[in-house]
This record gives structure tokens, C-alpha cells and sequence, in this order.
């Protein structure tokens, strides 16, 4: 699709041509011999305007949005290196360099979702698209960015304290006419000696662009005497004299490990507040009464998420004020807090007499059988809550609960976590509650329960797994639920045609079960993505050979479970299989070797849009095949341990290498002698032991 709209807006230019002869660096990072060709054919094909309303403006831009919606929901990445410059975004700066047409009449309509800035070179460079467009004389900048995520890493140099600072100096370059609703920071490590100019500057930003969500997240890092963590980047108070003004509807602070105090100090001044996330800070610590009335205060509340803050039985005193002030709010989080009995009264009152909450987490508190009993007794008598869970409580009484989704106030219910929790008994209720009474869920989490596979249990959740009348579930979570294999042929022999995502990850599957499953995977055809990390499946090639039937599976993980593809003689699959578009085989034992075979009947496929093969026991050294016979229109992304990232026939191959970035880290030591660098090693996963 965008390759037409290039060859149309490349074709149809004014006469005008563009400037070159300005040294800008920033230009010049496009400036490559895709461009000059684009240029060189302008006098050969010019192409009426006339014609080109045949496809309008406007039908361009929706095409246009929609595909940078979908393609690029995490974010867009910088990439400074041209020879990397081969995604959408960077095939929409060269189209404006080559036509003004659609510099003019298309970029100033085009949303960008999200970018993500890991420096002060990628802040300044999408300062300058917004000041100016992709060329130093555009009149049409990138304004419609809607979000700016500034990731600061976990890996730091201790000579250069001044990054940090010089990274939000960058910030007021921004200029007003800058449509940004959300801006998110997420940052490890924090200067000590930060000074109140990064403060000032935040929130500078922060009323100058009116924005509507903030999020900064502490990342869990390492401490030197340079750097803390978890310290707080932004002086909340300096906006308290511009509470007026102050326009910010969501406020996330995530791990910021901010007191009682602060918290309030914060609400008060941020008086227009709808979305409040809290999670994993320290307002249980030093409760004040007045709290309460903070919160009570901040009535246009619909979220609150306050998991992880050791409130305890504070709960008796906030939740009544909630139900009382905040009339708005459907979503509330109190999960990990110790809560015990002695709150149960406050929070059975809250539920039956609130007729808007719509999700609710009670999960991993003190409550005793007694307690979680009398809170099955109150759901019975509220029926607006959609989202439920119940996580990791190993008492309660399973007769309450079954009548709880008997009733009809159960009919809503749409999502219900489980996990951890001790369901199971004799009566069976629960699993006979679902297959008999229970058609309204569409999300199902059962990790974690212990089933044992000679359990009268076992055949209750098969029955409502395979009824396609009772069973509507979409998602199924069945993660280290089975204390033996997994009984395939039992669970999933007829399963719903509902269900379309099917997480059996952390269970163990022998070669038996892994013939059953593979043989049900052909002909299943409801399935869309499925979960097999750590099931250290047995029979590869029997799965294998099923996705040669399969024509419904988009998305298969296989990662951590020791496969070294040694044994795989026939990879037909890859080749006959039209529908896969995902497969990942990250921390697995795949060799050189192995990987160059596998790499070569690849070549062949025309689906296969992502493949992860990071962490596994490959050299840097590897030769891949080139990709000559691939569709040249589809992409391959594929994500690779750091040391592949420069392997030459890897890049040949696909432009679009993603290096794993993501894995643990520890620090090892700190060496003053070695230009002041920490020293960082990555954890090497532990491989789960054969059964």
C-alpha cells in the first residue's frame, strides 16, 4: 500500500525544486541514493494533479494513519544509522523530500502515536521535525504526535553525570504549536546531585504543552555513590501556583517509593485528576486520617490503582469516602496491600452498594477463609462488575463462589483471574458453575492452581472447555497449572471455537502429549495465538508437521525449552504454512548450523513477519543465506542477541534487525581505574531440568 502512494506523490511534484545546497546534518541523514533516484526520475514522469484525484487527499491520510497505528503502537525508534533507515516512518521522510505535494497537503494530517527518546540527539532530532518539517525550508512540521516516551537506560557512565540534564535542557526546544497529549519517562538511575533545573523544566513542559497524561516510572536499578534510584525527577510543588492551569487528567508513578505526604501534596494540585496509578509506593507507611479526604477531593476519579502500598486496613476509612465522593469511579486496584478481616465490613458495603465499578482487584491480601467468604457473599449483590481478581488465595470456600457465578449478577462478568488460588475441592461447583451457568467470560486465568491429572476436577474444566454451547472464552491462561503432562487429548481434543489465545507455558509436555497436541493443532481452527514457553515440548517435529495442516495460527512462542533443532530433518512447514506470521525461538540451544539450515528453507516463506532467535548458542561468525527468493513487499524483522547486531549477511538479509535489549541485568563491580564505567553482566536464564 505505502509503496503506491510513494509512486504516486514521487511522480506528482511541483515544478519547484527542492533545496540542497544547505549544509544541514539533519537532511542529510536522508539523503541517500534512494532519494537521489526519486529525484532524477521527477522530469521524466510528471503527472497531472488532475489524475491524482482520482485517489483524494484525504482517503491517502486514513490509509497513511491507520497503517502508523498499527505498525507502530510501541513507539517509534530513532534510527541515526542510514543504513538501518528501511521502515515507514523513514520511507515517509524521503517521500517529503522528494514531493511537496505531499510535504504540504498530507504531513500536516498525519498522527505519529508515539515516539521513544533514548538521548538528547533523538530529542533534538524530532525537535527539528517539529519546528520545521523534514527539510530546513518545510512550512509543514510533524505537529500530531501524541505521545513522547523518553526511556532512559539502565547502563550509565559515571564521567557523564550531565546527560541526564542535558536531555531535558533539549525539552523547551519544543515549540507550542506541539499537539502532545502524553509524555512518559522511565528512568533507572537519577543523578544525586540533580538540581532543581530539571524540575523547573518538567513542568515548563508540562503546562506549556497542556498535558493531558504523565507517566514516570522508576525502573528497579543499581545504586552507586553517583546515582540513586528511585528518586523522585520531578518537584511536584513548583506547580503549586499554576493549579489552574494545570491540565493533567491521567497521572501514572509507578515504583516512585513516594510517601503519604507527597501523595497529597501531589492530588491537591492536580485538582482535574481522572486517571490516579499509584502502584508500589509508600502511602501505608506513614498514613495520615486526612488522606481520605484527599482522595475524597479528587471526584472526577474513574481509575485508581493504589496495588502495593501497604495500606493495610486503611481501606476502612478510604473506602468509604469513595463511595461517597467519587461517583465516577469504575476501576479500582487495592491488590497487595496486607488487608486483612477487620476491613471486610468496608469493603462488602462498597460492593453491594456501588452500582459503577467495573473492575476490581482484591488479590495477594490477608484475608483469611472467613474474610474472602464474606466477599463472595457481597458479589452475589452487585451486578456491574466486568473484571475480577481473585489471585492468590489458598482458603476459601468454593460453594460461596460457584453461587456467586450461578447468580445472575455474574452476568456481566467478563474477565476473572484466579491464579494462585486454592479453587479445588470435591464438589467440583466452580468448574460445574462454569460449564452450566456461565456464558458472559471472556478471559480466563487459571496459573498456578495445581490440577492433578487423575483429579474428578480435571474432567468438570475439560467439560466446559470442549462445550462450544457454554463456553465462550476467548483467552485461556493455563500456565503451570498441571502438576503432571498436560492431558491434551482430554482438555483440548474438542475445544471451544471460541477461544483464540492459549497460554500453556511453565507446564511440562512429554512425547505423548506433544503427539495429542500436535495432532488436535491440525485441525483446530480457532486458535490464533499460542504460548508453549517452558513446556520443554517433547516432539518438535510432530508440531512441526502439524503447521503444515494448521491455516489459523498466527503466533507460536517456543522460547526456553532447550531446542537445538538437531533432530528436525524437515522444515517443509515454513514452507507450506501460509498463515504464521510470528515464531519465536529465543533462549533455546539452536547452533550455527542448525540455524543456517532453518534459515535457508525460511527464504522460501512468504508469512513470517517476526522472528526472534535471540539467546540462543549462536556465534557471531554465522553465515545466513540471503533472501532472494522472498517477497520483496514483506518485511522480517528479526530480534538477535547484541553481538549479531553488525553480522553482514544478517543485514543483508533484513534491514529491520531488533537487538535484545531487554534482559536483566547485575552489576559486578565498579572499577574508578576504567574511565569510570560500571560493569554489567548480563544473567544467564536458568534452563528448566528435564522431567
Amino acid at each position: 500500500m505505502f509503496s503506491f502512494v510513494y509512486s504516486l506523490f514521487s511522480n506528482n511534484v511541483s515544478n519547484e525544486p527542492i533545496n540542497n545546497n544547505e549544509d544541514d546534518e539533519y537532511e542529510d541523514d536522508y539523503s541517500d541514493d534512494s532519494i537521489n533516484d526519486s529525484k532524477n526520475k521527477i522530469s521524466e514522469n510528471q503527472v497531472s494533479t488532475k489524475e491524482n484525484r482520482l485517489f483524494p487527499n484525504y482517503l491517502i491520510i486514513t490509509i497513511l494513519n491507520m497503517i502508523l497505528s498499527n505498525q507502530y503502537r510501541n513507539g517509534i525508534e530513532i534510527e541515526h544509522d542510514s543504513s538501518e533507515k528501511s521502515d515507514l516512518f523513514n520511507q515517509i521522510l524521503k517521500l517529503t523530500l522528494v514531493s511537496k505535494t505531499f510535504q504540504n497537503q498530507i504531513i500536516p494530517h498525519l498522527h505519529f502515536p508515539m515516539f521513544i527518546l533514548r538521548g538528547s540527539k533523538d530529542i533534538t532530532y524530532v525537535q527539528r521535525l517539529i519546528k520545521r518539517g523534514i527539510t530546513p525550508s518545510g512550512k509543514n512540521p510533524f505537529i500530531n504526535i501524541n505521545q513522547i516516551n523518553i526511556d532512559l537506560p539502565n547502563e550509565c557512565r559515571m564521567i557523564e553525570l550531565n546527560s541526564t540534564i542535558n536531555v531535558f535542557k533539549y525539552l523547551l526546544l519544543f515549540g507550542e504549536d506541539l499537539h502532545l497529549e502524553k509524555l512518559k519517562i522511565s528512568t533507572a538511575l537519577v543523578p544525586r546531585d540533580i538540581d532543581s533545573e530539571i524540575t523547573r523544566i518538567l513542568v515548563e513542559f508540562i503546562l506549556k504543552h497542556q498535558i493531558k497524561e504523565l507517566e514516570l516510572h522508576n525502573i528497579p536499578a543499581i545504586k552507586t555513590h553517583n546515582f540513586i534510584e528511585n528518586k523522585s525527577i520531578l518537584n511536584y510543588s513548583l506547580l503549586s501556583n499554576r493549579v489552574n492551569i494545570c491540565g493533567i487528567q491521567h497521572l501514572c508513578l509507578k515504583n516512585q517509593l513516594l510517601s503519604c505526604d507527597t501523595v497529597m501534596d501531589l492530588i491537591e494540585l492536580i485538582p482535574k485528576l481522572h486517571i490516579l496509578d499509584l502502584t508500589n509506593n509508600r502511602i501505608g507507611l506513614d498514613y495520615k486520617e486526612c488522606f481520605t479526604n484527599v482522595i475524597g477531593n479528587a471526584n472526577l476519579l474513574t481509575v485508581l490503582k493504589l496495588s502495593s502500598n501497604v495500606l493495610k486496613d486503611n481501606v476502612s476509612q478510604l473506602l468509604p469516602t469513595l463511595k461517597s465522593s467519587c461517583f465516577q469511579l469504575h476501576t479500582l486496584d487495592i491488590s497487595e496491600n496486607y488487608i486483612t478481616n477487620e476491613s471486610t465490613k468496608s469493603i462488602n458495603d462498597f460492593i453491594q452498594s456501588n452500582k459503577i465499578i467495573q473492575s476490581l482487584n482484591l488479590s495477594g491480601n490477608s484475608f483469611t477463609e472467613l474474610g474472602v467468604n464474606s466477599i463472595f457473599s457481597s458479589l452475589v449483590q452487585n451486578n456491574s462488575i466486568t473484571d475480577l481478581s481473585l489471585s492468590n488465595y489458598q482458603t476459601f470456600n468454593t460453594t460461596l463462589f460457584a453461587e456467586y457465578l450461578s447468580s445472575n449478577s455474574s452476568n456481566k462478568l467478563k474477565s476473572l483471574n484466579l491464579s494462585n488460588s486454592k479453587i479445588l475441592c470435591p464438589s467440583n461447583l466452580i468448574f460445574q458453575s462454569l460449564s452450566i451457568n456461565f456464558k458472559s467470560i471472556k478471559s480466563l486465568d487459571l496459573s498456578y492452581c495445581s490440577i492433578n491429572n487423575d483429579d474428578s476436577q480435571l474432567n468438570q474444566l475439560s467439560e466446559y472447555l470442549n462445550s462450544n454451547d457454554n463456553c465462550k472464552l476467548e483467552r485461556l491462561k493455563l500456565l503451570k497449572t498441571f502438576k503432571d503432562s498436560i492431558p491434551c487429548k482430554m482438555l483440548f481434543s474438542n475445544l471451544s471455537k471460541s477461544i483464540t489465545d492459549l497460554d500453556i507455558s511453565l507446564n511440562y509436555l512429554n512425547n505423548e502429549n506433544s503427539i495429542d497436541f500436535s495432532t488436535i493443532l491440525e485441525t483446530n481452527k480457532s486458535i490464533r495465538s499460542l504460548n508453549l514457553t517452558s513446556t520443554n515440548i517433547r516432539n518438535l517435529s510432530a508440531l512441526f508437521n502439524s503447521l503444515k495442516l494448521n491455516s489459523t495460527l498466527l503466533f507460536l512462542n517456543l522460547s526456553n525449552n532447550a531446542i537445538n533443532l538437531q533432530d528436525i530433518y524437515d522444515y517443509e512447514f515454513l514452507i507450506v504454512n501460509k498463515s504464521l506470521i510470528s515464531l519465536n525461538l529465543s533462549n533455546n540451544s539452536i547452533e550455527n548450523r542448525e540455524m543456517t539450515q532453518f534459515f535457508r528453507i525460511l527464504s522460501k516463506n512468504r508469512s513470517i513477519k517476526y522472528l526472534d532467535i535471540s539467546e540462543n548458542h549462536l556465534g557471531g561468525d554465522i553465515v545466513f543465506p540471503t533472501f532472494k527468493r522472498r517477497n520483496q513487499k514483506l518485511s522480517l524483522d528479526i530480534k538477535v542477541s547484541p553481538f549479531l547486531k553488525n553480522n553482514l549477511s544478517l543485514n543483508k538479509m533484513s534491514k529491520n534487525i531488533i537487538v535484545d535489549q531487554n534482559k536483566p541485568y547485575s552489576i559486578t563491580r565498579y572499577d574508578t581505574n576504567n574511565e569510570g564505567y560500571i560493569t554489567l553482566q548480563k544473567k544467564t536464564p536458568n534452563k528448566r531440568m528435564a522431567y
